[in-house]
């Protein structure tokens, strides 16, 4: 009588597939990762942009950008949750619901006054109110916490000055880490537009209206 032998892989080569999967996924991984890093700071920007619409309209309508519980009519340096003029945005204008970070433990840090650290609830994004021509609340900056070099133009170790004549976008990012240019990270305003981190924990996006 005729036994049939079903094939099936050995133990060796098990492992070997394995192996290969594992190469593969390490290979893979980070530029998955990065790729997510990169959508969610899309999002960053989208979400931004849509409140400053919002913001806009409220001007347009009420003559001036609403005011939160923290806001502190451009005499220091005071961010306040977006939440915190969500309600106003929400019952004059147009916004069905107030956008909130798609990382939902982000945390916004930064140098506040006398260059003392601050730091915002997780999964928030920031509104501050500048002074502009000599005049407080004059102009507004949205802030989210980035994951990317080419979603950041800010470093949180970088006073911001409530007047907006004195603030200067970073242009170019680069790590004391990887590049021999950077002894030390940037912890003030950048004249040239480049500015140097010690860790991706710093990135900020600001958008200013």
């Amino acid at each position: 009588m005729k036994k049939n032998f079903k094939k099936a892989f050995t133990l060796v080569e098990m492992l070997i597939v394995v192996v290969i999967i594992g190469i593969l996924s390490s290979a893979l991984l980070p530029r998955l990762q990065g790729a997510q890093s990169a959508a969610r700071d899309s999002a960053r920007k989208s979400d931004l942009s849509q409140l400053g619409s919002a913001i806009l309209q409220y001007y347009n309508n009420r003559g001036e950008y609403p005011e939160g519980s923290g806001t502190d009519k451009g005499t220091s340096w005071v961010m306040i949750p977006v939440d915190d003029i969500g309600e106003k945005l929400i019952k004059l204008v147009e916004l069905s619901s107030v956008p909130h970070d798609p990382n939902k433990k982000n945390i916004i840090t930064w140098k506040g006054g006398s260059n003392t650290e601050k730091s915002l609830s997780w999964g928030q994004y920031g509104y501050f109110m500048m002074t502009k021509n000599s005049i407080p609340n004059g102009w507004y900056v949205l802030v989210a916490r980035t994951e990317t070099e080419w979603g950041t133009n800010f470093l949180s170790s970088i006073p911001l000055s409530w007047d907006l004549s004195n603030f200067k976008a970073c242009t170019t990012l680069k790590s004391t880490e990887l590049d021999t240019e950077c002894t030390s990270e940037t912890t003030s305003m950048p004249t040239d537009g480049k500015c140097c981190y010690s860790s991706k924990d710093k990135f900020l996006y600001l958008y200013v209206f």
